[in-house]
């Protein structure tokens, strides 16, 4: 199963957020969680390598933004709350992308793009947005589906909203939901 709308007109380009919570089911496959894009060659997505590391991107006839983690994501058993902030007016380059797993923000990548100065992204445009497959041109094969659980899914464009808006520290310092 998936879920996906397709905007009708455009938003901001520049500043949008991302948040929900994933559970794996395999490993070691490439497949998305989240994606936005009209075509191959104009789309930015979340996704598993098939060396579990996550890559966020925008692409738009070249990589505008690349993170890949060094983390890999192993546990089956295991929820993750993941939250990336695009903000390409930001004026601190290795702000204009960030990645939060679980409340803290990731800082080791194994490439690491930043989007240049007001680099609009697919996300936010007039296109389609969705979680759960890959969503820029259909779903020709199994592996453009997530094997997992997603939950509280939430996409807002025009803000970038850090993992504080999503989920908080319980009292076991366990990283846990809370009403947006």
């Amino acid at each position: 199963t998936y879920m996906q709308r397709t905007h009708g007109a455009g938003g901001n380009a520049d500043l949008a957020t991302v948040s929900f919570w994933f559970k794996r089911s395999g490993l070691g496959e490439e497949v998305y969680m989240f994606g936005s894009g009209a075509n191959t060659s104009n789309t930015s997505d979340l996704m598993f390598k098939t060396d579990d590391t996550l890559q966020f991107y925008s692409y738009i006839g070249a990589y505008q933004t690349r993170l890949i983690t060094n983390q890999v994501f192993r546990d089956p058993s295991a929820w993750y709350h993941c939250v990336v902030v695009y903000d390409s007016a930001n004026s601190t380059s290795g702000d204009r992308a960030k990645l939060y797993i679980n409340g803290q923000r990731v800082t080791s990548f194994s490439t690491e793009t930043y989007p240049s100065l007001n680099q609009d992204a697919i996300l936010g445009t007039n296109v389609t947005i969705g979680f759960g497959r890959y969503i820029s041109y259909g779903a020709s094969n199994s592996n453009q589906y997530f094997p997992g659980y997603l939950a509280e899914m939430h996409y807002v464009n025009g803000y970038g909203y850090g993992p504080e808006y999503f989920g908080e520290f319980n009292d076991s310092g366990i990283w846990i939901p809370k009403e947006y």
